[in-house]
């Protein structure tokens, strides 16, 4: 037992700055739960800090209201939606949340989100370099590594109401537009010259959280909280639903493709042999 208990002191401690459990309070990122937090710490507050970053103030935390709310597009048609209705359709709107997330992944998640914000912090390092390039140079460049710029584009029409919307907010409540949704803008504009391309919610809303100083990887997982609420309304809904339709496909939607139907030797000679007995 002996030996044990020195392993034991032996393996290399595994350190956390996130949480830990308090007699009579507990810690979350440095902060006393119930002395510092409740009552006066926003949902986005306390994202912010379990990421690392600094609390966020109130208006802040308005702000990020606001791009939630302009965010929402929850139109089941949309394949991550779809694939949560899928998972929820035999009555568990938590297996059908977890769907949407993870077909997200590649569509709109964290990796695409990604993407963007680490293209727009090279841009802003590379416009305010001593020899900078200017701005028509640095996105034709981007342009040849990838013609589809992640954050920008909008499918079928001229403009995402997302946007819009969230242009609507930061007018009548009067948020400040930092570094970083100004560069998204002229980016905006360069390639609207170029091919009339518009910035969508995921640039936009990457360019905010970047302006609220949050980093690539971090930002991009705020921006997937964000647009959560179409994620679980589809998977609430569709698990109450449990539509049949979602759950099997009909027999007129499938066509086999493979070897001919064949006919094993031994069923052959079991046929055979039953012919002859009934001959």
């Amino acid at each position: 037992m002996a030996e044990t208990f020195d392993e034991a002191r032996n393996v290399d401690e595994i350190r956390t700055a996130i949480g830990r459990f308090g007699w009579g309070d507990n810690q979350l990122a440095g902060y006393a739960v119930a002395g510092d937090l409740a009552g006066s710490t926003s949902v986005w507050s306390l994202m912010s800090l379990v990421f690392g970053h600094r609390k966020l103030t109130d208006a802040e935390s308005s702000m990020l209201d606001d791009l939630a709310a302009s965010s929402a597009l929850a139109d089941p048609r949309i394949w991550p939606l779809k694939a949560g209705r899928i998972a929820a359709s035999w009555g568990n709107p938590t297996a059908g949340f977890a769907a949407s997330v993870l077909a997200a992944t590649g569509v709109a998640g964290p990796g695409t989100s990604r993407l963007c914000a680490q293209m727009l912090l090279d841009l802003r390092s590379r416009l305010s370099a001593a020899e900078g390039v200017s701005l028509p140079t640095a996105v034709g460049e981007l342009l040849e590594r990838n013609p589809r710029l992640p954050g920008f584009g909008v499918p079928l029409r001229p403009a995402d109401e997302r946007v819009l919307a969230f242009q609507q907010c930061v007018r009548v409540r009067q948020w400040p537009v930092g570094t970083y949704q100004l560069l998204v803008y002229d980016v905006e504009a360069e390639l609207s010259r170029r091919r009339k391309t518009a910035v969508n919610i995921g640039g936009l809303g990457i360019a905010v959280l970047l302006d609220l100083g949050f980093a690539a990887d971090t930002a991009a997982v705020m921006m997937m909280l964000i647009i959560q609420p179409s994620f679980i309304g589809n998977a609430v809904e569709g698990a109450a639903q449990q539509a049949p339709v979602l759950r099997s496909l009909p027999h007129s939607a499938l066509r086999y493709r493979g070897v001919a139907p064949r006919t094993s030797p031994r069923h052959r000679d079991a046929e055979h042999d039953d012919r002859t007995f009934r001959g």
